[in-house]
């Protein structure tokens, strides 16, 4: 056995610029439960399901997660959240007034994505392609 074997992904540190918004924000677009929160940092989890626990730190700096594709141009999110329902998602984060891309399918059936912004301008992507989801079985 090495003696040192990452098991998973515990936190997602994500730049804020107001604590109290930014839970706001989470706790009603993508229903997280708040675990932890102090004027300058708020520690929160999904509802549903498994995953790290985001913790928002409050910031002044304006530099955000994503970073933009030098061959493509597209801009990408550093962290991809996983839907069953990738277009019933996309139309809730639309209905809120959050900002959504266009949704990319990548392969059949219906499997792809799409990216929004959190408020404070951070990009996170969304998937419909299961974590650990085979080559094959995703037919990309």
């Amino acid at each position: 056995m090495k003696p040192l074997t990452i098991q998973q992904i515990a936190t997602i540190e994500i730049p804020v610029t107001d604590i109290p918004r930014a839970v706001s924000w989470y706790e009603q677009i993508l229903e997280m439960i708040v675990l932890h929160q102090s004027e300058e940092a708020a520690m929160l989890t999904f509802t549903h399901g498994e995953g790290p626990s985001f913790y928002l730190v409050k910031t002044k700096h304006e530099k955000r997660i994503y970073f933009m594709n030098s061959f493509t141009g597209v801009r990408h999110s550093m962290i991809d959240l996983f839907v069953k329902d990738l277009k019933n998602f996309h139309q809730y984060l639309s209905e809120h007034a959050v900002t959504v891309s266009d949704i990319q399918i990548l392969a059949d059936p219906d499997l792809g994505g799409f990216s929004f912004e959190d408020v404070d301008g951070n990009v996170f992507g969304v998937t419909n392609i299961k974590p650990h989801q085979t080559k094959k079985e995703t037919s990309l």
